[in-house]
């Protein structure tokens, strides 16, 4: 993984969610970053950021 950005759809596809979701965790302050119109996730902060925010209570 390490510093790679992925873009919406590549981090959808990975995790198995849908775009709505990865903009409603963006809101929540999931890390991303702009990039032009675009935004980017750095796969290792992404995960972090799910495991902290989004795990089972």
């Amino acid at each position: 993984m390490g510093d790679e950005y992925m873009t919406k759809k590549e981090l959808g596809k990975m995790l198995k969610i849908s775009i709505p979701t990865i903009d409603r965790w963006r809101q929540d302050g999931m890390p991303s970053e702009k990039f032009g119109r675009g935004v980017r996730f750095k796969a290792e902060e992404t995960l972090e950021w799910i495991k902290k925010n989004k795990g089972t209570k």
